[in-house]
């Protein structure tokens, strides 16, 4: 009689999983140990394993290596000490930067994972398992050179002691620290922080922080909600927007439009050049950035309208060429 075997991913670690494993296979005969103990063939110091089963080999194979990042990241986030939610506590709250070093750690983890082999294979009663290992060896130093590169970032960012830099710092902070778990879980001891929590707030609240005050001079071809954006992004660095003549940095900002050739009826082609330049109080040119966009609208406010998002976007990606501070 064939063996009639639910396909849920093992995980090794969990003691109501193996339970189940084992009573669904107490009357299978010649059923591999590793199918419900997979450590029991793996050397613990060295090796991470995990075993899945399927109605074929290779969902077998899938299986396994599923069970294998399922374990390592439910232990792992079990163990989490840092927040990941750092940056955001500290005045910082960005869902498109969350999202993105959300992405990135998903990123190298699954990188980490490309690491995982199959060492065994068994069929028993047409039902296939597969016994995957990941050399903790090999996983833990991609970690240490990813965890690195950060730190690399993070000095750099700290010697400039840049405001602007302030959310980045907070983001990739927490992403490093995302990452010193999972170290920590396969080599048993974490890596020692090169820029820590505190060196950060010292540049967002010490002494030696030196917030601006900042008089806008902004034309009116930009919006009140590109204004209003840049107004609450460099008051979040702690900078000052003043209006009177006590400022240390001026900005100003314009676009400049020009109609471009299109043979469709009822529609208009414009390209776009937005300006930012900073000065100081000498009026000498301490900073600036450009972008050029083309775009297709009713009119030109109809077209500009849709290329305002990469407008905003690009300020927040560029904001450090303003050298404001």
């Amino acid at each position: 009689m064939k063996l009639v075997m639910s396909l849920a991913i093992i995980f090794v670690l969990s003691g109501c999983s193996m339970f189940n494993r084992r009573s669904s296979l107490e009357n299978v005969h010649n059923v591999p140990e590793w199918v419900t103990e997979p450590m029991a063939n793996c050397r613990e110091q060295f090796e991470l394993c995990a075993s899945g089963e399927g109605v074929s080999l290779s969902l077998a194979d899938l299986n396994a290596r599923k069970a294998m990042a399922s374990i390592f990241e439910t232990e792992v986030t079990s163990e989490l000490t840092s927040a990941a939610t750092t940056y955001g506590a500290m005045g910082f709250d960005d869902p498109k930067l969350e999202e993105k070093m959300s992405i990135q750690l998903t990123e190298k983890v699954d990188q980490l994972l490309e690491g995982v082999s199959i060492r065994e294979r068994a069929q028993v009663d047409g039902v296939y398992f597969a016994l995957a290992f990941l050399d903790k060896m090999q996983a833990w130093k991609k970690l240490e050179k990813e965890i690195d590169e950060i730190d690399a970032q993070l000095i750099e960012m700290k010697k400039l002691k840049r405001r602007s830099s302030l959310k980045k710092m907070y983001a990739l902070y927490d992403l490093r620290g995302n990452l010193n778990e999972r170290y920590s879980f396969l080599r048993g001891k974490s890596l020692p922080q090169k820029v820590t929590l505190a060196d950060i707030k010292e540049i967002q609240f010490g002494e030696s922080s030196e917030a601006k005050k900042i008089k806008f001079e902004i034309s009116a071809d930009i919006s009140e909600e590109t204004f209003e954006h840049l107004e609450t992004m460099l008051s979040g660095y702690g900078h000052k927007i003043v209006s009177d003549d006590e400022y240390d940095v001026k900005l100003s900002g314009k676009v400049e439009q020009k109609q471009e050739y299109m043979n469709v009826k009822g529609f208009k082609k414009f390209s776009f050049v937005f300006y930012l330049v900073t000065r100081n109080k000498k009026g000498s040119k301490i900073g600036g950035i450009s972008l050029k966009e083309t775009s297709i609208g009713r009119d030109n406010k109809d077209a500009y309208l849709k290329i305002e998002p990469k407008i905003r976007d690009y300020i927040e990606e560029h904001i450090n060429e303003l050298n404001i501070d």
